[in-house]
């Protein structure tokens, strides 16, 4: 979602983050609400390796804001980028729902008008209202942030991690919500996320292939922890409790320590990764997966193509199971690509960027003298 003029020389290994993140939301997508992992018997074996799957891919939406931070740390500002955000997401939010308006027939509620209008205000996407709200404050968190000293910087992370991770974390567990981050839809925890990334950009270290393999350890070791987690909760449940705990997921949460360590992990693994050839395909796919987002997650579209999706292959073995979760996954990516790279050719021919410039010229004319007058 950043300014991509910002490298002379992209670390590659970060854009192809970029995409793996896209990929491992619309798998974790099609798991929870496609209702893939409700196709396996509850305590099975198979129900178990969903659940693996499910604690590996919920990070996604960490990496995602992980890579803002490390790219947007070294960018400059500019309002326009915004600007041609939000007419992104505009465009989608109104596009797609009227599309789907003339195929299945229907109406529109206010409700729903006002929602599409205001997508930021109403949070129809909350990663972008969230990204907005974090938007507006980089020309201020950025050159604190520049300034803070490695110690200084490390000291910030601790308090973000004690308050937003741990503290939100256990507020949201035990329903206190004193340190609520909305369970890490919020952009509270983006901007923790951001500062991490920007510290890890700011401070990079060039690792060994051991290193390296050491980060990609923390990511297996951070998942295993999320999904072994869950049964230990069932075994103290079932045999020292005897009743179900309804917080037997309470490690599958953005905020949970295991998945915060085995995003950050992860994010080391692939900064570390060194790519000489594919750059144009690899920027080219990177940049649309902001709208695979917005497309696969709109209401209209999730309710034909991604809610509850999978209850039809409840019948499958498990293998045909796995195959199709991963197919499907593919193809919403593939298709969801091809959609948002068209819509960025369009962009183009249309100069919005250009457009989108004018109106900040437009606006910060009149209100720079009035911020000047004295």
């Amino acid at each position: 979602m950043e300014n991509r003029q910002i490298q002379k020389e992209r670390n590659l290994g970060i854009e192809l983050l970029r995409i793996v993140s896209m990929f491992l939301i619309i798998v974790l997508h099609c798991l929870g609400l496609g209702d893939a992992g409700k196709c396996a018997p509850e305590h099975s074996v198979q129900n178990s390796i969903l659940w693996l799957m499910t604690a590996a891919c919920y990070g996604g939406a960490n990496l995602y804001a992980l890579t803002s931070g490390y790219v947007c740390i070294r960018a400059k500002h500019r309002w326009e980028r915004l600007i041609e955000l939000w007419l992104q997401v505009f465009l989608y939010s109104v596009g797609i729902f009227a599309l789907d308006r003339i195929v299945g027939g229907g109406g529109i509620t206010w409700r729903q008008l006002i929602s599409l209008l205001l997508p930021v205000t109403t949070n129809r996407y909350w990663y972008f209202t969230s990204y907005f709200f974090l938007f507006a404050f980089l020309p201020f968190l950025n050159p604190l942030l520049e300034r803070l000293s490695k110690r200084q910087y490390r000291v910030l992370l601790l308090l973000l991690f004690v308050f937003f991770c741990l503290g939100g974390w256990i507020s949201d567990t035990l329903e206190t919500y004193a340190f609520s981050t909305s369970a890490g839809y919020s952009p509270v925890w983006l901007i923790a996320l951001y500062c991490t990334g920007a510290y890890l950009r700011r401070f990079e270290v060039r690792l060994s292939d051991a290193g390296k393999w050491k980060a990609f350890a923390c990511y297996v070791i951070g998942t295993l922890l999320t999904w072994g987690s869950m049964h230990a909760i069932n075994l103290v449940s079932d045999f020292v409790i005897g009743r179900e705990v309804q917080k037997r997921l309470m490690f599958y949460s953005y905020l949970s320590p295991t998945v915060v360590i085995a995003s950050i992990g992860l994010f080391v693994f692939f900064s570390q990764v060194k790519i000489k050839h594919g750059k144009k395909l690899l920027t080219t796919v990177s940049a649309t997966t902001f709208g695979i987002y917005l497309i696969h997650v709109h209401p209209s579209f999730a309710a034909r193509f991604v809610d509850h999706f999978f209850l039809q292959f409840n019948n499958l073995p498990f293998a045909g199971l796995l195959v199709c979760i991963f197919a499907y996954s593919i193809l919403l990516f593939a298709v969801c690509a091809a959609v948002d790279f068209f819509r960025i050719q369009i962009f183009r021919a249309l100069q919005v960027r250009r457009f989108c410039g004018w109106i900040v010229k437009t606006v910060k004319k009149p209100l720079g003298k009035l911020l000047n007058r004295k």
